[in-house]
């Protein structure tokens, strides 16, 4: 081997050795512009367009964890694993604004909800990132970051939406989801991410469904790519009788990711070594029939 040969070969063999390469995993569920407005379905009638709201049974939940950890595993948290989390849950609690964040050395997750729903200028994002460097020794590092808002709660007499007659009320806003990763390595180790978005409108009396809307975005394992949708979207509740109708709302939002590399084996690095020290002893029989 030529001297001037051996030292890319060195590289490439500690480029592709668990002490070189590092990744990110990141995603992004945001749900922005969000709120309501109302239409009359009959001017005619004398009755003013009302929607009208009960705390009572709403209930809003938030979460936001950021985990890392040596898992040979992938799954069981050993006791010198890192994990922080925030939270926030509350019933009577409708649209609040909030934010909570949760984060360790190599991932972090937030929840952040701000702004108004009656003038359509709610913000709800959900996002995370985890990296895992080969650097630092050998763990995984994960995300999970979620946002709910449900009104279902069966409190009799306490619906938690009344809407007038011949009246329709329309919730609309802009969704974004977006998802990354950015080391396609087969094997063992592997990156994942995905985000979500899940709203629904049900009929309080009799759970009909009176509109929905379901996103759903992930990264394929081993490959590092980037996904991302955004699109508008619109819910309406029509209400054309003559007597005031209710019902009950449900928003979810989640954003998620993982960078998992398990434990290697020591033959993993005794393979490395003398792949290293093969290269080296190559390269100094080269320079002594070279002098």
């Amino acid at each position: 081997m030529n001297h001037r040969t051996w030292p890319p070969a060195l590289c490439a063999v500690l480029l592709f050795s668990p002490l070189a390469a590092w990744s990110d995993t990141s995603a992004t569920a945001a749900l922005t512009n969000f709120g309501w407005r109302l239409v009359d379905l009959n001017p005619d009638d004398g009755i003013a367009p009302a929607l009208s709201f009960n705390d009572a049974p709403w209930f809003t939940g938030v979460g936001a964890n950021a985990a890392e950890g040596p898992w040979p595993d992938g799954v069981s948290l050993p006791p010198q694993s890192a994990n922080a989390s925030r939270s926030y849950g509350a019933y009577f609690s409708r649209f609040p604004q909030l934010a909570r964040e949760a984060a360790t050395a190599h991932a972090s997750a937030a929840v952040m909800l701000s702004g108004d729903v009656a003038a359509q200028t709610y913000s709800a994002v959900a996002s995370g990132q985890s990296r895992n460097t080969r650097a630092d020794p050998l763990f995984s590092s994960s995300f999970f970051a979620n946002y709910i808002v449900n009104s279902q709660a069966p409190l009799p007499g306490l619906p938690p939406m009344t809407l007038t007659p011949f009246t329709a009320v329309v919730w609309s806003g802009e969704l974004l989801l977006q998802a990354s990763t950015t080391l396609p390595i087969r094997g063992n180790r592997f990156e994942q991410a995905g985000a979500n978005a899940v709203l629904e409108l049900r009929d309080r009396a009799t759970n009909e469904r009176l509109a929905s809307f379901s996103e759903f975005i992930a990264t394929r394992r081993y490959r590092a790519e980037s996904v991302s949708r955004a699109l508008p979207l619109s819910l309406t509740w029509e209400n054309a009788t003559a007597s005031a109708a209710t019902a009950w709302f449900d928003t979810r939002l989640t954003a998620y990711g993982n960078s998992f590399q398990p434990v290697p084996e020591p033959g993993t690095w005794a393979l490395t070594l003398c792949g290293v020290a093969l290269l080296a002893g190559v390269a100094r029989r080269s320079r002594a029939r070279g002098g």
